[in-house]
């Protein structure tokens, strides 16, 4: 009875051993479209960056249906100074044109990872980037990095 407690307790060791492996040393990073995948298995345990790709879309599309200006013709100048003014005066509008550039950070680790379709999971470790594409499933994602991983240690 004792040794099936022990062979029990070190299966589960096992288990939660190979499955926390692709996080201790490295950094995981998700570059998505919320337009388009909804991502399921997003590991609790761990630090997930997180990228929608389609956010600075959406705050362009928020700012430009808040900024309609429908008043008598004004100059290049006075247009000017009427968006900025509104900009001032409308809180969430200066919180999307604050959070603006931001979003368009986000694209560069598109660059930096040179992904080519998302959404993307990428696994980062020491001079190592490992990237599944195609799998809104973070945590499937993950294990199959982790299996390229374990089995290419040999």
């Amino acid at each position: 009875m004792m040794s099936k407690v022990y062979l029990l307790i070190s299966m589960c060791y096992c288990i939660v051993s190979a499955s926390s492996t692709y996080a201790a040393d490295g950094v995981i990073t998700v570059l998505y479209d919320s337009r388009y995948e909804q991502l399921s298995g997003v590991p609790k345990n761990y630090n997930v960056r997180l990228f929608d790709l389609s956010k600075p879309s959406r705050i362009e599309k928020e700012i430009n249906r808040r900024l309609v200006y429908k008043g008598p013709r004004l100059s290049e100048y006075e247009m000017e100074m009427w968006g900025r003014n509104k900009v001032a005066s409308d809180s969430t509008l200066k919180s999307l044109v604050d959070d603006l550039p931001l979003s368009y950070a986000y694209l560069n680790e598109v660059v930096d990872y040179d992904i080519k379709k998302i959404p993307a999971v990428i696994y980062s470790e020491s001079d190592n980037n490992f990237v599944i594409y195609g799998q809104p499933n973070i945590t499937k994602a993950l294990n199959q990095i982790n299996a390229y991983r374990v089995g290419n240690r040999r």
